[in-house]
């Protein structure tokens, strides 16, 4: 298995493992979450969180290219905004949200997956 199958099976398992706690976090393990987040965001995807968000839509996907890798920073950008709730609450959820579309948009297969998380991301943001 090369490297980054690796770093994307433990991805897949950190964010499983992270959707299960989410419901159930206290304040004081949130610290710590955003910790792993910003480990996550430097150590798979090569940048932080914050330069991310200074990027556009097609910037990042011209500079990410493979559309699983494109949807997993998507739902990075999901979790982390229901964690932190901060000032970039909105902007990581419509980031999100505009980062799956365009990969629905070029996809040649369907995706109920996807879908689904579209439809989640566009909940959260009428809340």
């Amino acid at each position: 298995m090369n490297t980054k199958d690796y770093l994307l099976k433990q991805l897949h398992q950190f964010l499983d493992e992270l959707r299960q706690r989410i419901n159930t976090i206290k304040k004081s393990e949130i610290q710590d979450l955003e910790i792993q987040l910003n480990k996550l965001y430097k150590d798979y995807f090569e940048k932080d969180k914050n330069q991310y968000l200074k990027l556009t839509v097609n910037q990042i996907v011209e500079e990410i290219g493979n559309s699983d890798r494109i949807e997993l920073l998507a739902e990075l950008f999901v979790y982390d905004a229901q964690l932190t709730k901060t000032n970039n609450y909105q902007q990581l959820l419509r980031k999100a949200q505009k980062l799956l579309l365009k990969v629905d948009q070029h996809s040649k297969t369907y995706s109920y997956k996807r879908n689904q998380k579209i439809k989640e991301i566009e909940q959260l943001l009428t809340k």
